[in-house]
Parts: C-alpha cells; sequence; structure tokens
C-alpha cells in the first residue's frame, strides 16, 4: 500500500481510510478539523498550511482530501462559509500537496448533474441545480485546470455503511421500521448507492495504479429511496404501508435536488477489480447490528 496523508480523517470516509492505511504505514501524517493537537488541527475554512509544511515529505505519494462540508442545507443557507471551505480552502492544500510532488485526491458528488438523463459519465455535461452541486463543480474544474491533470477526483453516488451509529439514509430507513415509524421516500430521486468498504477497497486501488483524473464511483445498481425501503420491509417482513412515497420536490421548496443522478462507473472497472457486496447481505446486516430492545 502506497504511504497516504489524509486531511479530515474524522469524518465517515476519511475515517475508514486512516484505520486501513494504517495496517501498514501506523505512523502516517492525518489531520482533523475536530482535534485538540494544534498539530493536527486543520480547519478547511482557513488552513494553517504551515502543519502540512513541517510534517510532509517526499514519502508521501497521495495526499486525500476527505474534509468539508456535505450538508446541502448548511451549503445552501451558508454559501460563503461552506465555498471558502469546499472550494478555496481544499483548493490551497490541493496546490501545496501538488507543489512538493504529491497527487491530491479529492471528493466530488453526482449532485453536478441536473438528474434529467441520468446514466452520466466522466464527459457528461455538468449543470448542478443547488449550491452544494456548484460548488462541486467549480472544485473539479479548478483542480484539473491548477494541477494539469495530475491529479485524482473521485466522484461519489450516495455511500452507506453498515453500521447503526453511521448516520445514512440505509440506517434511517431500518431504524424506522423497526421503531414501527412511518418513512417518506421519494420514488423519483435515482441513484447508484455504493457501500463504504466497496469504496475505500476501490480508492486503494486507484492508489496502487497510480491512477490519475476524474473516476465516477458508485454501485452498478440504480435505485430509489422509495425501492430500498420497499426492499428493507420485505426482509424485515413488517407493514410495507410504513413506507410511504413522495416525491424529492416534497421535501423543500428551498433547496433543488436532481432526480436521477445514475452514473456509469464503466471507467472505474477499467482500473479495478471489484465484487460489489450484494446490498441485500447489507441491509441484513444492518438489521442484525441494530439491538431492537433498545428500538
Amino acid at each position: 500500500m502506497k504511504k497516504v496523508l489524509i486531511i479530515g480523517s474524522d469524518g465517515r470516509i476519511g475515517k475508514k481510510l486512516l484505520t486501513e492505511i494504517q495496517k501498514e504505514h501506523p505512523d502516517i501524517f492525518h489531520t482533523s478539523y475536530k482535534s485538540k493537537n494544534s498539530n493536527s488541527r486543520l480547519d478547511l475554512v482557513n488552513p494553517n498550511l504551515e502543519i502540512l509544511e513541517k510534517s510532509i515529505d517526499e514519502s508521501y505519494s497521495y495526499g486525500i482530501i476527505a474534509a468539508g462540508i456535505t450538508s446541502i442545507l448548511c451549503c445552501e443557507k451558508e454559501k460563503k462559509y461552506s465555498y471558502l471551505c469546499n472550494v478555496e480552502g481544499t483548493l490551497k492544500i490541493a496546490r501545496l500537496l501538488h507543489k512538493k510532488g504529491i497527487i491530491p485526491v479529492i471528493f466530488s458528488s453526482d449532485y453536478v448533474f441536473d438528474g434529467k438523463n441520468g446514466n452520466y459519465t466522466e464527459t457528461s455535461a455538468l449543470f448542478p441545480l443547488n449550491e452544494y452541486g456548484k460548488q462541486k463543480k467549480i472544485l473539479e474544474e479548478r483542480l484539473v485546470e491548477r494541477c494539469q491533470n495530475d491529479c485524482l477526483i473521485i466522484r461519489l453516488s450516495k455511500v452507506y455503511d453498515i453500521d447503526k451509529s453511521d448516520q445514512n439514509f440505509m440506517n434511517e430507513i431500518v431504524g424506522n421500521l423497526l421503531s414501527n415509524k412511518k418513512s417518506y421516500l421519494a420514488q423519483d430521486q435515482i441513484f447508484c448507492p455504493l457501500f463504504l468498504d466497496d469504496l475505500i477497497g476501490i480508492i486503494f486501488q486507484l492508489l496502487n495504479n497510480n491512477s490519475r483524473g476524474l473516476f465516477n464511483i458508485c454501485g452498478n445498481r440504480s435505485y430509489s429511496r422509495y425501492d430500498l425501503g420497499i426492499k428493507i420491509a420485505k426482509i424485515l417482513n413488517v407493514d410495507a404501508n410504513l413506507i410511504e412515497k413522495i416525491s424529492i420536490d416534497d421535501l423543500s421548496a428551498d433547496i433543488i435536488r436532481p432526480k436521477n443522478t445514475t452514473m456509469r462507473n464503466d471507467k472505474m472497472l477499467s482500473h479495478v477489480c471489484i465484487n460489489f457486496k450484494k446490498i441485500t447481505e447489507n441491509i441484513q446486516t444492518i438489521i442484525k447490528n441494530y439491538d431492537k430492545k433498545i428500538l
């Protein structure tokens, strides 16, 4: 495994990456916004680049920037603040890494698309509908411009984990059904969900293959949230009437969300070898991880 530093080791993806990388490189440098240690605390809004300057060297091959504001609502309400974090701060770190000969790795989103057609490729036109998507579009374009393609952009679909402490759409549906609560799920927002462990494996293969450029990283099958809710209800053998079908437009009048963000992952599959974990098996594991007595 190549030696990799991580910016944002306290988030879902950063934390998992750190755990796996430290098995081979226990002393790798990583930063966290929540760290109490001044030598490892980094705020993307105003990153202290001196921390990086004194802590990294040529032994690192890649620098993964896994920090950022992912809340769609926060980006919409705090446009200036989130832009400083998701675009400006991220680019400052990427430029420093690139200057030191370290390949910057950033995460983008399927929200860069307008969601009218789906089945998007790496070369599909970008027409984001909301602030979060706009920031990711700008980040993609400016990173390539400044690093001359000597970078790695991972454009993600929805990512979920099987740990019940992880706040994601799958755990939320399971929790509601086990608690006999209704779930209001959009039938018109379609995406290609990706299991976190599969994502980590894909990232490591891309790094070890010295990959560069932009990759759509997503699962092989598309679902709506409603489809997943019905699937989970059947596995749990509970009343499917607890799943109520809605439109994504019903969620918030303040935020426009793309409806069909399905992506093609052909390019990714030409660079890595992956047997995706079946979503049914992961749903069963999520269910087992819940303590029904607590619920």
